[in-house]
């Protein structure tokens, strides 16, 4: 487990020609173990918006030994010719994460995207760090939040 605002995060969005996900997220492990600049955060399979050949997986990569291009082309020279990597899209650390610790729980997890203007980046990050101290905290509903990027 590494700082996380030293690292660069891959969202990558992989497909198997054939297998399925279960057979996509049981090789991804062997396929992207054996390096020092590359962690696996987590794997995930959709219910909504992936097929069943697909299958998300999220990175970690030192920010200041690789540049998010390398990253990327590193990720697709470790998989061989019957998984496409679909997407690979970079990210930096806002407020959260802290660290770039694998994912254990279970779960659901729910991935929300949106743009916004570099200029308004500290705002967000203010406005976000404030709503997820008291993010659905009542009894009646169970969540645990996790540090997103």
């Amino acid at each position: 487990m590494r700082d996380a605002f030293n690292r660069v995060f891959l969202f990558a969005h992989m497909r198997a020609a054939a297998g399925g996900w279960q057979a996509l997220g049981d090789r991804l492990p062997a396929l992207l173990a054996n390096t020092d600049q590359l962690d696996c955060v987590g794997v995930f399979m959709g219910l909504f918006g992936l097929t069943n050949q697909e299958l998300f997986v999220l990175l970690s990569v030192p920010a200041d030994q690789i540049t998010a291009n390398e990253a990327q082309a590193g990720v697709r020279e470790r998989l061989p010719d019957d998984i496409q990597l679909l997407e690979c899209l970079p990210m930096r650390a806002t407020a959260r994460p802290l660290a770039d610790a694998a994912l254990t729980r279970s779960g659901v997890y729910v991935f929300r995207f949106f743009a916004r203007r570099n200029a308004d980046v500290a705002e967000v990050v203010s406005l976000s760090s404030t709503a997820w101290q008291t993010f659905e905290r009542s009894d009646e509903y169970r969540c645990a939040v996790t540090p997103a990027l």
